[in-house]
């Protein structure tokens, strides 16, 4: 968590990014992913003065090891698994949340070029990297 806080404190404090989707990850069930998410934003609204968005959780899965240790990305070992089910549902949210990000920065021109601007890239590598995650 503390990698975490200082990662948002560099991309704020140093490039005016303030837009936080946090995925908690190796929680042991949903309350845990809660407490670790609501520890962090606290911590980011009383120091850094924004509030983070909580996307969801990758729960600790056995499988997730067997995956590592056999060298197989999960979703082929076993999709069904707990963090299987919940990379597929983050897979879903980042989906409909680029969507709605999409219609928002093409309905509003003047968002274009600052929001790249300020996490140092140019709205080609952006489309780039878009157009790469369509793949």
């Amino acid at each position: 968590m503390t990698d975490s806080y200082a990662l948002i404190k560099v991309l704020q404090s140093q490039h005016g990014v303030s837009d936080f989707h946090v995925v908690v990850n190796m929680a042991e069930n949903r309350e845990e992913e809660q407490r670790t998410f609501q520890r962090l934003n606290a911590a980011c609204e009383k120091f850094l003065g924004i509030t983070l968005t909580f996307l969801g959780g990758i729960r600790q899965d056995k499988t997730m090891v067997e995956a590592v240790r056999r060298q197989t990305p999960l979703m082929q070992l076993d999709a069904k698994c707990k963090a299987g089910q919940d990379i597929f549902a983050l897979a879903l949210k980042i989906q409909r949340l680029r969507k709605q990000l999409m219609e928002e920065i093409e309905n509003e021109p003047i968002l274009k070029k600052p929001r790249f601007e300020r996490i140092g890239i140019t709205l080609d590598e952006y489309y780039t990297f878009s157009a790469y995650l369509e793949t």
